[in-house]
């Protein structure tokens, strides 16, 4: 097998708002922060990112967990790797890539 390294710059293989999405859910269900605070969290991260410093700083000071920004950050960062999915449209174009370049081509014509 070969491996093969993609870097998704426009978000079309993945969506990175669900997996966020997922990790706010899961984080505030650990920390029972309760359901109105995942909105909250969500908005936080949209209105500081890609700053996660920021996100995890302000996070320690309104919920206080125990763990540093550090732990949280890396935290974080482990768990998102399995939060993250491949679009179905992307991976069939991944696994079938004649498929998708002639369905490429008709759009150059």
């Amino acid at each position: 097998m070969q491996r093969l390294a993609l870097f998704d710059l426009g978000n079309t293989l993945i969506d990175p708002d669900q997996a966020s999405r997922r990790w706010v859910a899961e984080f505030a269900e650990k920390c029972d922060l309760g359901d109105e605070t995942v909105e909250w969290l969500i908005e936080l991260d949209r209105s500081v990112h890609p700053y996660c410093e920021v996100f995890f700083t302000r996070v320690r000071e309104y919920f206080g967990p125990p763990d540093s920004v550090d732990a949280l950050w890396s935290q974080h960062r482990k768990r998102m790797s399995h939060l993250v999915y491949c679009r179905p449209e992307a991976l069939y174009g991944l696994t079938h890539p004649t498929m998708s370049a002639q369905s490429s081509s008709n759009f150059s014509a």
